[in-house]
């Protein structure tokens, strides 16, 4: 038998090569048997595979870092729910913004994340006006708003603490690279 690797795509950046095994007519039983046998177990191999990268997309779209504060600001009446997560934002703003300065006095050129970070606040805002729109929610769209731009705040400061030194990628001060 010989192998004819297919290629499983299961996205355009992730590619998995899954060895398969033909099978063709007129060999005898057993060899067809044995064929059998080698093709059900690519086609689990490649049931497996699709069924990780499936769950693996769903948890990736399930991120919600508001999740936490959602919970924390459920009881009370509205008001007190909107006071509540504006307060949560205004921490996560905080938190980012604490993040966004000291990596800005860490950088050798600090001007391109300043571009990006500018080119990212307008995403956000109007990626938050996009998925909370005020006119069509009441009084719950200040609610909606903060839990949106928390989400939004808190995956960029995760990113934003991700930014570290590479070989000519970003480049920190000198005293950045000394052990501590």
């Amino acid at each position: 038998m010989t192998t004819d690797p297919q290629e499983f795509n299961a996205s355009e950046s992730v590619k998995f090569r899954v060895p398969c095994y033909s099978r063709s007519i007129g060999k005898p039983a057993s060899v067809q048997l044995r064929g059998i046998f080698i093709l059900r177990n690519c086609l689990a191999t490649l049931a497996l595979v699709s069924m990780a990268y499936q769950a693996h997309a769903q948890d990736v779209a399930n991120w919600d870092f508001a999740t936490t504060q959602k919970r924390a600001c459920a009881s009370g009446n509205m008001t007190e729910m909107n006071e509540c997560m504006a307060t949560a934002y205004a921490e996560a703003d905080r938190q980012m913004n604490k993040i966004y300065t000291e990596l800005q006095t860490a950088l050798l050129k600090p001007a391109p994340l300043k571009r990006a970070q500018l080119a990212w606040l307008r995403f956000r805002d109007a990626e938050c006006e996009f998925q909370a729109p005020k006119e069509s929610q009441g009084s719950e769209a200040p609610y909606s708003m903060n839990a949106c731009l928390i989400d939004l705040t808190a995956k960029r400061t995760l990113d934003l603490t991700q930014i570290t030194p590479c070989n000519g990628c970003v480049e920190f001060k000198p005293d950045r690279y000394k052990l501590r």
